[in-house]
């Protein structure tokens, strides 16, 4: 395990209610930073930044150094150039609303893991892992269709990987955006129920406790973090590139 810290020139604290200067080096903008990271309305009901869009203090990489790293304007960005790995958490979260928005490139796979434990192997199995993923890339429809991502429900975009299959359109087809275009996207986690929100459509919402931990889940695998009570919050890097920002979280009780 790795713990990464960024050493970036900031000005002013990062909070719901600043607007610190950029500190990329990649857009030209001048100074300017993205929006607010949490609404006026969002700070009444508690949200709080779960990344300052300066650096990644908080957060602990497990992985290749620099695969996760500060983007433009502010953004979380994961390069699959420099490696693989997951950023995670410094501490655990058990029941909270968390809010982001994201950009998928072509083919894009990563994923929200929530209850993970710290030094868990696997978070879509030892915790729960909300899958990030383009559906409607050719790599999981045309060009390798025998991965099954896109056939195979619980493993589309919002799903509980291998658990829980999110809702689509009439069509088939997803509720993301093309690839390319920013998405926004609520996860809730009260104790058993879950609940994800995608470009405001609720595309899951379901209680784990309906379903099994012993491997006769839809993909056949053993869930034991279908249970856990706790844990990490993170990104988990599967190939090609991923962009994150105005990521906040409200908990429901500490």
């Amino acid at each position: 395990m790795k713990t990464l810290t960024f050493s970036l020139i900031a000005t002013a604290a990062v909070g719901c209610a600043t607007r610190p200067p950029c500190v990329c080096s990649e857009c030209g903008c001048g100074g300017d930073y993205i929006p607010e990271i949490c609404t006026e309305e969002e700070k009444a009901e508690g949200f709080v930044p779960l990344y300052n869009g300066r650096d990644l203090s908080g957060w602990t990489l497990q992985g290749d150094e620099g695969c996760y790293r500060v983007g433009r304007c502010g953004e979380l960005l994961f390069d699959h150039t420099v490696g693989h790995g997951r950023l995670c958490t410094d501490r655990d979260y058990a029941d909270f609303v968390i809010r982001f928005e994201f950009r998928l490139s072509s083919d894009c796979n990563n994923g929200l893991g929530v209850r993970m434990p710290k030094d868990g192997k696997d978070a879509a199995y030892d915790g729960l892992e909300f899958q990030i993923l383009d559906d409607e890339g050719s790599m999981y429809t045309t060009t390798f269709p025998q991965l099954g991502l896109y056939q195979k429900a619980c493993g589309r975009h919002g799903a509980v990987y291998g658990v829980i299959a999110p809702k689509h359109r009439p069509d088939g087809k997803s509720y993301l955006k093309p690839a390319g275009e920013w998405n926004s996207q609520e996860v809730t986690v009260d104790g058993s129920k879950v609940k994800v929100v995608l470009n405001g459509t609720v595309i899951l919402e379901d209680d784990l406790s309906r379903y099994p931990t012993d491997g006769t889940t839809a993909d056949g695998r053993k869930h034991p973090g279908l249970r856990n009570k706790t844990g990490r919050i993170g990104w988990l890097s599967h190939g090609y590139p991923c962009r994150w920002r105005r990521i906040r979280i409200k908990e429901l009780r500490k």
